[in-house]
């Protein structure tokens, strides 16, 4: 146990703080983990720099939660296989870790090593527009999220994500930016919601 809580990082833990200031109409919460420039195990899969915040660009006026968070897997296949030392899973370990993503045209260890994200999702709960849950009732919620650095997983596997989900939906592209809709017949049986995906090349 001790091995595992070793190299897992969470024993460098020095000390932790949180706060929540008031910023014009937000709350903005924040955690700092103390870990004497230990940056290993779990931690680093937090990411190293601090990255822009982007919510505020791309969240929905009035929302009421929003949050980011960065995960680079670049060095996870490391972990994996020193965690499986520990349980004496080792050989098991390269195995999988060895075996190919037929689709990518890669191995599950390259595909981590080149795997680092930042997901930032976004909900404006609307109180004068209610969504009915049986018994309960809650503001209906207006959902955004963003995902950056994985452009080159969804260029091979996109297309065939959304033919594979058997939901018919429009593909359209411009200037490199594709998008993808769901046919609004569809809007009533999903309590009005009509879900896109907008992918932009350009970009990462």
């Amino acid at each position: 146990m001790k091995d595992v809580i070793a190299l897992s990082g969470l024993g460098d833990i020095k000390s932790l703080a949180k706060s929540s200031t008031f910023k014009k109409d937000i709350w903005l919460n924040q955690a700092y983990i103390e870990t004497g420039g230990s940056n290993k195990g779990f931690f680093f899969l937090l990411g190293g720099k601090v990255s822009k915040f982007k919510a505020p660009t791309m969240s929905p006026k009035g929302t009421d939660l929003a949050f980011q968070l960065t995960l680079d897997l670049s060095k996870s296949p490391e972990l994996i296989r020193s965690l499986a030392a520990t349980m004496g899973e080792s050989e098991q370990a390269d195995s999988e870790l060895k075996k190919d993503i037929e689709p990518l045209g890669i191995t599950i260890e390259d595909a981590l090593k080149k795997s680092n994200a930042t997901l930032t999702p976004a909900i404006d709960f609307d109180q004068n527009s209610k969504l009915d849950l049986g018994e309960i009732s809650m503001g209906r919620p207006a959902i955004v999220g963003r995902i950056d650095g994985l452009n080159w997983i969804w260029d091979k596997l996109g297309d065939k994500i959304i033919e594979s989900n058997g939901l018919p939906m429009t593909r359209t592209e411009d200037a490199g930016v594709v998008t993808y809709k769901l046919l609004t017949t569809f809007k009533d049986m999903i309590q009005g919601y009509l879900p896109f995906i907008v992918v932009d090349n350009n970009k990462d």
